[in-house]
């Protein structure tokens, strides 16, 4: 949604709407286009220069606007970061809309193939929602990039946030608002039953996802919980993501096999 907001405000996306063959497989999770590039894992030394061997120099792209996952922005030079827009879903949302984009590419992979390829087991959503929100915000303040958080609820509820953001960056706020659409939105409602996250864990991410959605300083009593959590939950997703990488490389063999076949 923030890039076609700032697509409307007149910055050029960095990122094609659908790259390689996204429309057909994951294109029903946003039909307006995703706007994503080698750049979302970071602009840094691994991603720039592109393929071709020419580097995009940050003086050059200084009204451009590129999406980069939390991560991402942490491995990025900071000579690229004039300023960073944060979006934030609850983890409940969050959780519902990963377990959607990873079916649908399952789904389109297996149909393209003719049989079935045991999908790839993921790093659990919520790790992945609480890790990427806790990295992403305390490197924005060590390295003190300028930025402006505005979850996805409070801009669909209060426009003038939006419009506030898009002055703050130099662009036209009016057509930038004008590309806000609530009948977008795929994902509602809060936890379910049968989640896999504890409850004490599922108040703590609601909290942080409430404090940003009023525009709230984190106190110290959330704060000291946060650092409770990130100590509990860290060996856990150091070892989810050593499970994903060597998954994926089991499932790139198996999709291999499988096309030669």
């Amino acid at each position: 949604m923030w890039m076609q907001v700032l697509a409307a405000a007149g910055f050029e996306p960095l990122g094609a709407a659908f790259p390689g063959r996204w429309k057909e497989s994951i294109g029903d999770a946003n039909p307006e286009g995703f706007f994503e590039s080698r750049f979302r894992d970071g602009v840094y030394h691994a991603t720039n220069p592109l393929p071709g061997g020419i580097y995009v120099h940050p003086d050059r792209v200084r009204d451009r606007a590129v999406k980069v996952f939390p991560f991402g922005v942490r491995r990025s030079h900071r000579a690229f970061l004039d300023r960073v827009v944060v979006t934030m879903r609850p983890c409940a949302e969050y959780v519902r809309s990963r377990a959607r984009l990873y079916a649908m590419e399952s789904a389109h992979r297996d149909q393209e193939l003719g049989e079935r390829v045991t999908p790839v087991r993921y790093v659990p959503a919520y790790l992945e929602w609480f890790f990427e929100n806790l990295t992403l915000l305390g490197d924005l303040r060590l390295r003190r990039i300028p930025h402006r958080v505005v979850t996805y609820h409070r801009a669909l509820r209060k426009p003038q946030a939006v419009a506030e953001v898009i002055r703050w960056l130099g662009g036209d706020a009016d057509a930038g608002v004008a590309e806000l659409r609530a009948e977008r939105r795929t994902q509602v409602g809060g936890w379910t039953s049968d989640s896999e996250v504890p409850e004490y864990l599922r108040h703590l991410f609601d909290e942080l996802h409430a404090v940003h959605d009023e525009g709230r300083p984190i106190g110290d009593g959330l704060a000291e919980r946060l650092r409770a959590a990130r100590t509990e939950l860290l060996p856990a997703f150091d070892e989810a993501r050593r499970v994903q990488r060597v998954d994926q490389r089991r499932w790139a063999s198996d999709v291999a096999e499988r096309v030669r076949r």
